[in-house]
Order: C-alpha cells, then structure tokens, then sequence
C-alpha cells in the first residue's frame, strides 16, 4: 500500500514518516474525519511502514513485513472491527487488544493495533482503555479511527 496509495493528507503524512524514521512513536494516534477520507488506508500504510524492515519512513512493499500487512496476515498487525451487526465495543475487545499488546512482537518492530469506530467503545470499555493509554506497552503503537461527531 504505502502512503503513496492514499491520496491527500500530505502533511500527515510526512509527519508519521519522520516519526517512522526517526524511531520516535508515540504509543497511540487519533485519525478522524469524515467517512470516506481515507483514514483506514492512511492508517494500514502507517502500520506497514511501521514494521518495514527497510526503514526509510513507509512501508518498501516489496519486504515479506510489508507483503503481510498488505494482506492482513502479518501476526504484529490488527486490524480490530466493530462485530457484524454491532454498534459497540466492549470491554472485552479491549481487554483482548491489551493483551495483545502485552506480548512482544512475533516478527516485527512493534506491535500495532488499529482500532476502527474507536468512538463505538462502551463506558466501561473507554475506562479500560485509558489504562492502555496511562500505561503503554514498550512496543505497542494503537491507531484510533473515529468519525467528526457533530
């Protein structure tokens, strides 16, 4: 995928591949917007150039990492969706996204959890995941995709 595959957003991009370069990520990100902007694609891209081995800021895409996240396979990568049917996130699902956090990463540099319709979390799932955020994992980096809410 690559950042060039998502159109727009230039200044946000040179930012995520500076901090991609440079080794210095925070453990989470915000992307929102309105629907259809782009943010999951800019997300996965990130994610990608994230645990690219080639290290130059994106993802190479031709690196087996890359190949992974490309297909949805790569086990450092989730890709976390909103259930069939369902309008909220429980606290279940973000005990599970901690403890995949918790662990060390099986191929990549990190582990990366994308969080689509963050803004779908449940009270007591919100409270959860703000220990995720007091207390994040040494090699953990979360990506937040939610909606402009008027």
């Amino acid at each position: 995928m690559g950042y060039s595959q998502v159109l727009g957003h230039t200044r946000v991009k040179e930012v995520l591949r500076r901090a991609v370069k440079q080794g210095r990520l925070a453990q989470a990100y915000l992307f929102f917007g309105p629907q259809g902007v782009g943010k999951k694609k800019l997300a996965l891209a990130f994610a990608e150039a994230i645990e690219c081995w080639e290290g130059k800021g994106e993802g190479c895409g031709i690196c087996m990492s890359c190949q992974k996240v490309r297909k949805g396979v790569h086990p450092d990568v989730w890709l976390c969706e909103v259930e069939e049917g369902k309008r909220q996130i429980p606290i279940e699902r973000i005990r599970q996204i901690q403890e995949f956090l918790h662990y060390t990463p099986l191929e990549g540099k990190r582990r990366v959890v994308i969080l689509e319709n963050a803004h779908w979390m449940t009270r007591e799932a919100a409270n959860c995941f703000l220990k995720t955020l007091e207390e994040p994992p040494e090699k953990g980096v979360v990506i937040l995709l939610a909606p402009l809410l008027s």
